[in-house]
């Protein structure tokens, strides 16, 4: 029998992405009057910059 490639053996390298896009959700616990929270995500999403753009959702609409 032939040898076969790794990449045969493993589904992962089978996937195909839907779209170009991606989708990254951030929730955090805390005071309303607790700055630190909303620094946090902040900083987290400066990280990611490059790749995302920050946009608030207000769950309750």
């Amino acid at each position: 029998l032939a040898e076969r490639n790794r990449s045969d053996m493993n589904p992962m390298a089978m996937r195909r992405p839907f779209t170009n896009s991606c989708f990254v959700e951030m929730s955090l616990i805390g005071s309303m009057h607790d700055d630190k929270v909303g620094d946090e995500m902040k900083s987290f999403s400066e990280q990611l910059k490059p790749l995302i753009s920050l946009d608030k959702i207000d769950q309750k609409r």
